[in-house]
């Protein structure tokens, strides 16, 4: 099952994990996971990398099952249907 991790700071994280325990286990090893929201990510998600002249990736663009990648609408809506507004 895929987990969602939001951050205080708006930052998230995205971890594969059996249960929300093991997420926040996972997600402790780069961050305190502790009191962040961790929510399963029930809906359809596509998240798509580039790959760097410089051979790094960096996220190009991410959409939920409500939103196509071509649609580059506020991705903080698509935050807050996953998480609930905050």
């Amino acid at each position: 099952m895929l987990f969602l991790c939001r951050g205080p700071n708006g930052d998230f994280s995205v971890v594969k994990a059996s249960s929300k325990d093991e997420a926040i286990e996972l997600l402790d090893e780069i961050g305190n996971a502790e009191g962040s929201p961790v929510t399963p990510i029930n809906d359809n998600l596509m998240v798509h990398f580039v790959l760097t002249d410089d051979g790094d990736f960096e996220l190009q663009e991410w959409a939920d099952r409500h939103e196509s990648c071509q649609n580059r609408a506020d991705r903080r809506s698509v935050l807050d249907r996953l998480f609930g507004a905050r």
